[in-house]
């Protein structure tokens, strides 16, 4: 195994004699790599606003809680921008179809696993993403729109299921599908304890921009509202499906695991 880049990312801090000063260097370069993430933050959202709310969205997305992983040796703060280029490259290629915003995406969805193993779950929700823009762009009845979207979202949270561990999978697979219903309160609970914690308002207003995805909406709107959909369902599924797996202790590492959709909201 390679490991995480992260390790490498940090591996010049530890060439100083010092332990305190080699972790002061980690704990910048942390700081540097996890305020990345306002760059694909402002350009998603300036998608949708102007250059001012931009700036905004995109300093509010990095003045969070879990800037607290900046002082760890945790893989987090480089993992958050990645998620975050994920989401702007799965927006942007909905709305004008590029291949730079393809490229984008592809290259998070390639270095996203070699930074943290819950990154595997991006293709997933970019997948999601693009089911969501294309059932919600077509002149289809609601009923339809609906199966589509949970047929695909049941799909998803399979495919997340076979990608979650990489050690002892079988017993992992066999663990989740043998309560999917489990699986789902988990999601919801855990969802809705990190709502509650440090996102509110914001988790509202995110919510609400689900009512863009109609074929009369922008699209813009419609691809930005199908992306942070996608990208919801999937985390939380992968949060639930965790707890199936870990049992009591699940409960510990709810906001790890959702954090990053702080970003989106």
């Amino acid at each position: 195994m390679l490991g995480s880049l992260h390790a490498y990312l940090t591996a010049p801090a530890w060439a100083l004699a010092d332990v305190a000063d080699a972790l002061s260097g980690v704990a910048l370069i942390n700081s540097v790599a996890f305020a990345s993430a306002a760059i694909p933050v402002y350009l998603l959202a300036r998608t949708l606003v102007g250059p001012w709310s931009g700036l905004a969205a995109a300093a509010a997305a990095v003045a969070i809680p879990a800037a607290f992983y900046t002082s760890t040796l945790m893989a987090e703060p480089l993992a958050f921008p990645l998620v975050m280029w994920a989401a702007y490259g799965s927006a942007r290629g909905l709305r004008d179809r590029s291949l730079a915003a393809a490229a984008v995406v592809g290259a998070t969805v390639v270095l996203g696993p070699l930074v943290r193993d819950q990154l595997l779950v991006l293709p997933v929700a970019v997948g999601l993403a693009v089911a969501c823009d294309a059932v919600a762009g077509r002149d289809a009845g609601a009923w339809r729109r609906l199966l589509a979207v949970a047929v695909t979202i049941a799909a998803a949270c399979l495919i997340a299921t076979v990608l979650i561990g990489r050690v002892n999978m079988e017993a992992n697979v066999d663990a989740v599908t043998a309560d999917l219903p489990g699986v789902a309160e988990a999601a919801l609970r855990s969802l809705g304890a990190t709502v509650a914690a440090v996102w509110v308002i914001p988790a509202v207003a995110l919510g609400a921009t689900w009512s863009w995805l109609r074929p009369s909406e922008d699209a813009a709107r419609r691809s930005f509202a199908a992306t942070g959909l996608a990208f919801v369902v999937v985390f939380a599924l992968y949060t639930g499906a965790k707890a199936e797996i870990v049992g009591g202790i699940a409960e510990l590492p709810e906001e790890r695991n959702l954090f990053y959709l702080e970003g989106l909201a």
